[in-house]
């Protein structure tokens, strides 16, 4: 346990990190300080070709010879064959080469040469190269090296950031080596020493040139292989893992192979050095930097895809390059032209171009302290730098101006001065470095202020939602943000916008309504006891990190999901702080927009509630019906906007009319609907059946066969004969009407089930229908049963009795009077109670 806990801190880490970073980079500038001080490439500005087909004389034709170079000055001539270098036959341009790079810079060499049959001598002053291909592939590595290890230093148990530097290593390491390391004096001495007292021996005689020849085929053996498979995952994994693991073994064979065909005994054959030519650590960095440019566009993240449009940039830029380079290149070209190749010192953009991303948008985690210390420290030291050579330049001048008498007091105004003067240039640099360094702190507080500003003037949940989850995203380039909301709205905001709505388990529903401040994932999965395994797989399953409770009045109405940042990098106090409040300010703005939508919801429905009020009415009839003989009016008052209750008169011959009366169960749109498709049957059927009990039969086979069994309609109908002035009366569950005359009060009560209950022939049983003989001044009352179960504040009912006594001992001129004198009663009893039922009176009125 002891173990795993020191393994887990960072601390030997950094310290494994920093002594093999040490070691690779000594070795990394001892390898420079042989390439380009003790051994550096020589010139003689002369192409040297071996000579065409088999011939008898051995040596190299000399080609390309620059007129004032210092070949052409010594006097060798295009054609000429060199056949000896320094008294030395020469056998092949990879010797002759090393004989060449062996003589110091500026000293002469002995060129022994054939020309038309006769030998000649020149004495060529050798020339150090200006090798620029050497100098970019250090500058390349250097700069790689150095990003790299300070990537890697800020989170050394990090995998993105031990593979950077891993392949930020292999850079260096593969583009410091000396073109010394194989030489073939080295590699042959190396391998008779071997055969003669083995490895020992090899390290004794030969010394240090011995261990850095082991250390260049270990480097080409191990690191070559990460310059291209660094690429199989970065910036995107573009392959299946297990293709990745086999061409990973085929380009480490690759690379295996390149190493045996240098070291081993066909090293000299030229199938051998075309290999060890073709797969070059230079090969395996294009081809890494070609998969880089391909998996750019199978990145899905657009937010991701805008901090690696540098690097892009720079691989795009280090293309062109090699586009001219294949362009302009060819045998001895950097000897005779090396101008053209100033190109490639452009290829050092691409270690400043990860550097630039990694600082600025920390692709990879680079710490945000370490990183201001740093880049403050450059610029206070630049500042610092800039300020003592003013105060030297002032000195100086003011001296040369006046004297070093009154050099010190001027100088300590001048120092007053300057002080004044780079104090705004100190605070205006940092401000620039925030802006183009620490982007990202500047969101945090942007997103802040614009989310409050903002989200309050929002309409909709919706907008609400969408706005805050683009905010956090842009600001703080995290993977996934998704809005989890416990109300009713939200399985229509989770249509509406599926990709950002989560939708929460039971066991993350209970732990959301148990978070009291942001639960953070990495801080308290060890902590919280009580959090479910299946929450925790939900949490995974969904690439949720952190939560923070959405809460409105101590209310939690949901939560905001926030998933791991991009470049992996864990969220910090501070981010977690800033993401509370955005969360508060997003309850709240959730909870306003909830409110706004209900109300226009509630003002929408209102708007249709009238328009149905207003149809509805317009089913009933507009107007008392003129009938010989017969006083006759209705009213109908719905509890809520629409009602259930029905009434209608309907002409059906002559001499005869049909009052009709019904009561849908319930109340409300349904019932009212309810009521519509019963006055379509009315219609239909009182012009069919010439009896009440006809009608009724007529509607109860339609309602049974389509109606919800749960509705059902109480009716009453009274078809009233002009001619015998009499009426007759049926009732279908309906209450009773009441008949009134002179000291008469007689409820009639005809047997009869309500519609819709029962079918076919059962019901029409149940039907009695009664014949009415009125006399003057005689009416019929006819009711729902909002009339008699009418509540007072008391809880009492209107009942049977109030409808006498509101009537006895009245008189009535007509039928309105009637309903007038039930109505008022009712309202006074009522009291401004509540309606809980519909209210509808039919009166018939004998004259």
């Amino acid at each position: 346990m002891k173990l795993f806990n020191f393994l887990a801190k960072e601390r030997p880490f950094r310290l494994l990190y920093a002594i093999i970073t040490i070691a690779v980079t000594c070795m990394a500038v001892w390898n420079s300080f042989q390439t380009f001080i003790l051994h550096p490439v020589k010139n003689d500005e002369c192409a040297w070709y071996p000579m065409p087909g088999h011939t008898a004389t051995k040596g190299l034709i000399i080609s390309e010879v620059l007129s004032d170079g210092v070949a052409g000055r010594a006097g060798l001539k295009n054609g000429d064959t060199l056949i000896r270098f320094n008294n030395i036959d020469v056998v092949s341009i990879k010797q002759a080469s090393e004989l060449l790079n062996n003589v110091p810079d500026g000293s002469t060499a002995k060129y022994t040469v054939l020309r038309n049959g006769q030998t000649f001598t020149f004495n060529v002053k050798v020339r150090k190269l200006l090798n620029i291909i050497a100098v970019t592939a250090t500058e390349l590595g250097f700069w790689f090296m150095i990003v790299g290890f300070i990537v890697v230093f800020t989170k050394p148990l990090g995998t993105i950031q031990r593979r950077f530097w891993l392949y930020s290593l292999s850079v260096m390491a593969l583009f410091t080596l000396p073109s010394i390391t194989f030489s073939y004096e080295i590699s042959t001495k190396i391998e008779q020493q071997f055969y003669q007292s083995g490895f020992q021996g090899v390290f004794q005689n030969i010394g240090f040139d011995a261990i850095v020849w082991l250390y260049s085929g270990i480097v080409l053996l191990v690191l070559s292989p990460l310059l291209i498979t660094y690429f199989f995952t970065f910036p995107s994994a573009i392959i299946s893992k297990r293709i990745r693991t086999f061409l990973s073994i085929i380009i480490t064979l690759i690379g295996a192979f390149r190493v045996y065909f240098i070291i081993g005994p066909f090293k000299n054959e030229v199938i051998a050095q075309i290999y060890v030519g073709l797969f070059s650590p230079f090969i395996f960095f294009v081809i890494g930097l070609f998969l880089f440019f391909i998996s750019y566009f199978f990145e899905a993240k657009k937010e991701r895809k805008e901090q690696l449009k540098p690097i892009l940039y720079s691989v795009f830029i280090a293309g062109l390059v090699i586009i001219y380079l294949g362009i302009i290149n060819k045998p001895f070209a950097i000897y005779l032209s090396p101008f053209l190749f100033l190109p490639i010192l452009l290829f050092g953009l691409i270690p400043l171009s990860f550097g630039y991303s990694i600082f600025r948008y920390g692709l990879m985690d680079f710490d945000r302290v370490l990183r201001r210390s740093l880049i403050y420290g450059g610029v206070t030291t630049a500042l610092a730098t800039l300020y003592l050579v003013i105060i030297f330049g002032v000195g100086t001048l003011v001296k040369s101006l006046f004297g070093s008498s009154v050099n010190t007091s001027i100088s300590y105004i001048a120092l007053i001065l300057i002080a004044f003067f780079l104090d705004p240039v100190k605070r205006r640099a940092q401000s620039s470095i925030d802006r183009i360094f620490f982007r990202e702190q500047l969101n945090y507080r942007r997103i802040l202020m614009d989310s409050i500003v903002e989200l309050h003037t929002l309409a909709t949940v919706s907008e609400v939602a969408l706005t805050t989850v683009r905010r956090i995203q842009s600001a703080m380039h995290v993977e996934k943000v998704a809005i989890t909301i416990l109300t009713v709205e939200s399985a229509t905001i989770t249509d509406e916008l599926s990709e950002i709505i989560l939708q929460p388990s039971d066991s993350f529903t209970r732990l959301i309504k148990s978070l009291y401040k942001p639960y953070y994932l990495r801080q308290s999965v060890n902590e919280n006891t009580d959090l479910y395994q299946a929450t925790l797989e939900y949490l995974q399953a969904n690439d949720i990190e952190l939560i923070l409770p959405l809460t409105v009045q101590a209310n939690i109405i949901g939560s905001l999901n926030i998933g791991r940042k991009i470049n992996g990098k864990p969220f910090s106090d501070e981010d977690i702080e800033l993401l509370a409040s955005v969360a508060l300010q997003s309850a709240a703005a959730i909870e306003n927009s909830r409110l706004h939508e209900s109300e226009k919801k509630s003002i929408v429905l209102q708007e249709e509630l009238s328009t149905a009020r207003k149809i509805q009415q317009g089913l009933l009839p507009e107007f008392d019906p003129k009938i010989a003989g017969f006083s006759v009016t209705g009213v109908s008052i719905p509890a809520l906007v629409v009602g259930g209750d029905y009434f209608d008169y309907i002409h059906i011959a002559e001499n005869q009319w049909i009052v009709i009366i019904a009561d849908v169960s319930g109340k409300g749109m349904p019932a009212a609907l309810y009521m519509a498709k019963f006055q379509g049957m009315m219609q239909i059927a009182a012009r069919q059946y010439a009896s009440p009990k006809g009608i009724f039969g007529y509607i109860n086979d339609l309602l049974t066969e389509v109606s919800d069994k749960r509705m059902f309609i109480s009716a009453a109908i009274a078809l009233i004969d002009i001619a015998e002035h009499k009426i007759t009366l049926c009732r279908a569950g309906h209450p009773a009407p009441l008949l009134l005359g002179a000291n008469k009060f007689d409820f009639i009560r005809p047997a009869g089930l309500a519609l819709g209950l029962v079918k076919g022939a059962k019901f029409k049983s149940s039907l009695e229908e009664i014949t009415l003989q009125l006399d003057a001044e005689d009416a019929l009352i006819l009711y729902t049963d909002g009339v008699t179960e009418t509540l007072n504040k008391a809880g009492d009912e209107f009942g049977y009795k109030r409808i006498v006594s509101a009537l006895n001992s009245r008189n009535f001129c007509n039928a309105v009077e009637i309903k007038s004198a039930l109505l008022y009663d009712l309202e006074i009893f009522r009291n401004n109670a509540e309606q809980y039922d519909d209210t509808t009176l039919v009166i018939i009125k004998s004259l």
